[in-house]
């Protein structure tokens, strides 16, 4: 299961990602009882990877798909 988010440029900078990225992997381990979460990020993303970061996931390997290249972050219950 991927977590996943967006926000427009005028909510960037507020932490609002990185509460709402919490919140996900919170529901996914507790709720839906998933035992690992990961983020697909693109390379140039580095506020992406930070989040990612915070949450607690970890880099695992870089990849490519028809979009282009991103990083693997993932997460374990």
């Amino acid at each position: 299961m991927e977590v996943a988010f967006a926000l427009s440029r005028a909510h960037l900078g507020q932490g609002l990602a990185t509460e709402a990225a919490q919140a996900l992997v919170q529901h996914g381990f507790e709720y839906l009882k998933l035992s690992r979460l990961i983020c697909l990020i693109d390379q140039e993303n580095q506020a992406s990877v930070r989040v990612a970061t915070k949450i607690g996931m970890t880099f695992e390997k870089e990849r490519e798909d028809d979009k282009g290249p991103f990083l693997l972050y993932a997460i374990n219950k």
